[in-house]
């Protein structure tokens, strides 16, 4: 629906089964409404629901390789870094936090193709000595690096139902997101987190300011957080939403 909307061939298909589709589900109200509108016979015949997740012990893993590498507040990500997680925003916006003690921590890597470019953004940044990059590992080590992080940020251009924010909300963690996709619909602005706008490095840095210098309000977004994923997005709640909609409508 993003990448490929634009492309002929692939725009054709996209619509092809979408109309031919017993039934299709979204992980965000965003994408269902453009989903919609490209196929309009879908919508007796859709529904979107986030995704969900189970609890994790965070206390049951081991203290991450470089974890003795961070200092100050940590600033964290998660994931496989590439044109579409806003990585760029995130890089300008700390340039103007440089007055303050942070590490800005890249849990992952960047994809092969943009590999190049993004290794050249980092050193040319002004941050290089404040970026810390684990590069690929698996998801036990990635969760491991969580409990380490003071603010999670996810300033995504789009990005569906990430798995990412999920996780960090299971960890308590102060969030930063843009207002795309589930990304905006879960994040309760000054609630559980800052939704901010897309493509925005001055909200992004002024978000990131106000929660470095307010480590009550980090504990207190992080808390928030953790409540709402525990409630809201747990696995029975996504099943009850998923199957209760297709049945109910199936049944008419």
């Amino acid at each position: 629906m993003h990448k490929h909307i634009f492309s002929p061939p692939q725009h054709g298909q996209i619509t092809w089964t979408l109309e031919n589709s017993a039934w299709t589900t979204f992980v965000s109200r965003d994408l269902m409404k453009r989903a919609r509108v490209l196929a309009p016979s879908i919508a007796p015949r859709s529904s979107a629901f986030w995704n969900s997740i189970s609890p994790i012990e965070f206390d049951d893993l081991p203290t991450p390789a470089l974890a003795d590498r961070l200092r100050g507040t940590v600033i964290g990500s998660v994931g496989s870094f590439r044109d579409k997680k806003g990585v760029e925003y995130l890089l300008d916006a700390c340039l103007t936090l440089r007055d303050l003690d942070f590490t800005l921590l890249f849990v992952g890597d960047f994809v092969g193709k943009e590999s190049d470019y993004w290794q050249q953004e980092l050193r040319e940044s002004g941050l290089s000595d404040r970026i810390v990059i684990t590069g690929k590992i698996s998801r036990a080590e990635a969760l491991a690096y969580l409990p380490q992080m003071d603010i999670f940020t996810i300033p995504s251009i789009h990005d569906g139902c990430p798995n990412a924010l999920l996780e960090a909300m299971l960890a308590a963690k102060a969030i930063v997101g843009t207002k795309v996709d589930a990304i905006g619909e879960i994040l309760d602005d000054q609630v559980n987190g800052f939704a901010i706008n897309p493509f925005s490095s001055k909200e992004l840095a002024v978000a990131l300011r106000q929660l470095i210098t307010q480590p009550d309000l980090c504990q207190q977004f992080g808390l928030a957080a953790r409540e709402k994923v525990l409630t809201e997005l747990a696995p029975a709640v996504e099943q009850k939403h998923g199957w209760s909609r297709f049945i109910g409508r199936r049944s008419k």
